[in-house]
């Protein structure tokens, strides 16, 4: 059964802090290492594979969003005042 992303928890991902997707770069990107990943993991209570498919989707719908000035990836919410200023 595919997993079900409630309001509260969408609400947690929107405000998640600043996270590396690949904080390991001397060595092959792995999912499994992610800041990212670890973090709806744990928030979505899933497996690997199913937060790795939540992140593909949350990025598309830009719940999360990435700062390439920063190289972080966070929640929608945290990043809104900067694009607010551009």
């Amino acid at each position: 059964m595919p997993y079900q992303i409630t309001a509260e928890q969408l609400e947690q991902v929107w405000n998640m802090p600043e996270k590396n997707h690949y904080p390991d770069r001397s060595g092959k990107f792995d999912f499994a290492k992610s800041e990212v990943i670890q973090f709806l993991m744990e928030t979505l209570n899933v497996n690997l594979i199913d937060a790795t498919r939540a992140f593909e989707r949350l990025r598309r719908h830009k719940d999360i969003v990435f700062d390439p000035t920063i190289k972080m990836w966070m929640g929608k919410n945290l990043m809104a005042p900067a694009q607010e200023d551009a």
